[in-house]
């Protein structure tokens, strides 16, 4: 059985090998995932939400202690798993909110915190690379500029941590994208309300609640990767738009991919957002 059906994209294919990867790992046994109390600050839960209500679009999210998240919107598979990530919305430790849409597993439109937005299209896609232009409106002067891009989807990690810090000043990860040993790592699931409901304990579901954090993981490498280095192309061939702006608006949607990176690293909660997404303040899937 396949358990995780991304759409036949760069990230799909990078996911896909994982899940098999996954999946292997998972038909030894249950010795690799230990059920433990995931961790929670009071009302204000933090690590990987997933979600259990697969009839909503919201696949889960990545809440950090200090008090950054991402939320993650897509589609479900009948059994469950995740089919497609179709966007994302990260808030910072001030409440604001910046949202990123998905097309064929690719960035497509954003709106960052100020209300600037980026617009891409696509005129080469492939395993190794992406081009095409994309369009930044800068929403405090109102001036459209657009910038053809070539993305490097082979750059290493480190060479993409060390590209951000250089023009941004922000550290982010510079861990390669998540191998099978992730899913070892992954052991604390539990629902995030505390309740006695206990999940199916199979080396299925197992292995579809460990996957997601590792498919938000990928996504981010992916995003991290893209935006990276449209902000470089940017900023080197910006003309009526200050380097500033065009920092300004890129960053959030770096940082957005970085939270998801570091999914593979933190505890697992379960969530019901019917339930319990009022109260936790998820906000509505971006519609652009």
């Amino acid at each position: 059985m396949r358990l995780m059906r991304f759409p036949y994209t760069i990230a799909g294919q990078w996911v896909s090998g994982l899940t098999i990867v996954a999946l292997i790992v998972a038909t030894t046994g249950c010795n690799g995932f230990e059920w433990l109390g995931a961790t929670s600050a009071g009302d204000n839960p933090f690590g990987v939400l997933v979600n259990t209500d697969t009839s909503k679009d919201l696949i889960g999210g990545v809440r950090l202690e200090s008090g950054e998240a991402v939320y993650v919107y897509g589609t479900f598979n009948e059994d469950g798993t995740v089919k497609e990530i179709t966007a994302a919305v990260i808030q910072n430790t001030e409440g604001e909110q910046a949202s990123l849409t998905f097309e064929s597993g690719r960035p497509k439109k954003g709106v960052a915190f100020d209300g600037s937005t980026l617009e891409m299209t696509y005129d080469e896609v492939s395993n190794e690379r992406l081009s095409g232009q994309v369009v930044l409106v800068a929403a405090e002067s109102g001036v459209t500029q657009t910038i053809p891009f070539d993305i490097d989807l082979l750059k290493a990690a480190a060479d993409l941590a060390q590209m951000v810090e250089d023009l941004t000043g922000i550290a982010i990860t510079a861990d390669a994208p998540p191998s099978d040993s992730a899913a070892r790592q992954l052991k604390s699931v539990e629902s995030v309300d505390g309740s006695s409901k206990s999940l199916q304990r199979t080396e299925v579901s197992i292995v579809v609640i460990a996957l997601v954090p590792i498919a938000f993981a990928t996504a981010g490498f992916l995003l991290t990767s893209v935006m990276a280095q449209m902000m470089d192309a940017f900023v080197e061939a910006a003309e009526t738009i200050a380097r500033a702006t065009v920092i300004a608006v890129f960053a959030p949607f770096i940082i957005m991919g970085n939270l998801m990176r570091l999914a593979v690293s933190q505890p697992i909660l379960t969530i019901d957002v019917e339930i319990q997404g009022t109260a936790l303040g998820i906000p509505a899937r971006p519609r652009l």
